[in-house]
């Protein structure tokens, strides 16, 4: 498929105060891909190297800083000859290892002449420890799903060419206007993320594509935790998942305060006045509510239940009542 960032890479290859470039953006919106392409596409070739799956790559930059040495244990690890301007050098997973990303303020500093392109999770990148982020000395691109004209390109290229040559004021016609209006239904429910797209490209099959969305959707919801510790996982879920009832609203705001609220009122009635140490944060599990709530309890009616202090050595730690 055809991005749009592709020219924004180009750009940054042509220009002479280049930095060390981070693609950052959500999961499974296309950065491995894209930054691949670039390399086949505008370099004489690349080198790949990812966090994730190497985990030995950490050691090189724990123990090095200087940037030519790096350089070269890299060309023996790859089996290619790093060539400045020549080779494209690409970091995968970067924010699996705080050292790499500290190393790009060094690239830019001593080795600008070698083209460096990393690629993270905008949540791992973001959750960096302050003193791994090289502030000032990289260039940022934000990658995004694909937008309405890349998916219209990508499904339909015949009428994506129409919808290019559309010029300001122009009259539809209206066989084009019917073809454009179904083709952003279909964006609307198909969405822009590659996978989804490159699904209904091959098989035409809504089923395949909602069964995608399930799994992306839990792909996220595990990274939240993943990060637990460096932010409170809970509350980011009840907010990614109040996200849709609050666009569903009149007035199509989402307000985080909206979601912070909800929670906390229906936390307050489950736990009838007990202490916030008591009860861990409420989180929604749609349609139903469930409660972590401490070992004793009785119910007061069917709604509703009252905590007891009760005795560890009886009953588990912690349990999940769902609420209806």
């Amino acid at each position: 498929m055809k991005r749009n960032a592709m020219q924004s890479l180009i750009n940054w290859k042509n220009d002479p105060e280049r930095k060390p470039l981070i693609l950052r953006g959500a999961r499974q919106v296309g950065k491995t891909w894209l930054m691949k392409e670039f390399g086949q596409t505008c370099y004489a070739n690349y080198v790949y190297f990812n966090f994730d799956e190497e985990d030995e790559l950490k050691s090189i930059f724990q123990a090095n800083k200087n940037p030519h040495r790096i350089i070269e244990l890299l060309s023996m690890i790859s089996g290619e000859k790093i060539q400045p301007g020549e080779t494209l050098i690409l970091f995968d997973e970067i924010q699996e290892c705080p050292e790499a990303l500290n190393t790009l303020k060094y690239f830019k500093e001593k080795a600008n002449q070698y083209h460096v392109v990393s690629a993270g999770s905008l949540l791992g990148t973001i959750l960096a420890q302050p003193k791994s982020y090289p502030v000032g000395m990289v260039n940022l691109l934000d990658i995004f799903p694909l937008t309405f004209d890349e998916f219209l390109e990508a499904t339909d290229p015949a009428l994506y060419t129409y919808y290019d040559s559309i010029q300001k004021e122009q009259t539809i016609e209206e066989i084009f206007h019917s073809r454009l209006s179904e083709a952003c239904n279909y964006y609307f429910i198909i969405g822009g993320m590659p996978e989804c797209v490159s699904s209904w490209i091959k098989y035409k099959d809504p089923a395949r594509i909602s069964q995608i969305q399930r799994e992306l959707i839990e792909i996220y919801e595990n990274d939240f935790s993943k990060h637990n510790g460096k932010i409170n996982s809970g509350r980011i879920l009840l907010v990614f998942r109040s996200i849709v009832a609050q666009l569903a609203k009149p007035n199509e705001k989402f307000m985080v305060l909206s979601a912070k609220e909800e929670g906390q009122e229906i936390l307050k009635k489950l736990s009838n006045g007990w202490s916030r140490q008591e009860c861990s944060i409420a989180y929604i599990m749609s349609p139903k509510w469930s409660i972590h709530f401490q070992p004793s309890t009785s119910w007061i009616s069917l709604n509703y239940l009252s905590l007891i202090p009760g005795c560890l050595s009886i009953w588990p730690v912690s349990t999940t009542v769902p609420f209806c």
